[in-house]
């Protein structure tokens, strides 16, 4: 088991993702421009996805953060799908570039809670990714 200080290299997908939904509300606080949001949004994913393919590592099977996360080829995987659907639905809204800030910023997050919905290996962390899932689709 790896401690939670090595732990957190391998949170690099995630933090990014939260890094990009805090951005962009700061980005909407400082300016009214909404037609950078969708390729602000798309840079933080591909960053994550960027990161996603750092962690990978062939055989990698660790536990995270005491053994409530799993690191394994079946959660990169799912990483790495989620941010796919995700960039290409942030892609057809494109075309509607006056979605208000909130949309991409709960698109964000309800990606974060697939992340750790996937790779829950503890009751506490499947239900925390099933609740930002959960108020993410509500709001959308």
């Amino acid at each position: 088991m790896i401690s939670n200080i090595q732990s957190v290299q391998y949170f690099i997908p995630e933090m990014v993702l939260v890094g990009t939904a805090l951005f962009l509300l700061l980005y909407n606080l400082i300016t009214d421009d909404r037609k950078f949001l969708p390729y602000l949004a798309l840079w933080g994913m591909l960053i994550s996805f960027i990161s996603a393919v750092y962690v990978f590592k062939p055989g990698i099977s660790a536990q995270l953060f005491e053994g409530m996360i799993a690191l394994n080829g079946f959660t990169l995987f799912f990483k790495w799908l989620f941010l796919i659907v995700g960039a290409i639905t942030v892609l057809f809204t494109i075309a509607h570039s006056r979605q208000p800030v909130e949309y991409y910023v709960l698109l964000l997050l309800a990606m974060f809670g697939l992340f750790i919905l996937s790779s829950a290996s503890d009751i506490l962390m499947l239900y925390v990714g099933l609740e930002t899932i959960s108020l993410s689709s509500y709001l959308l």
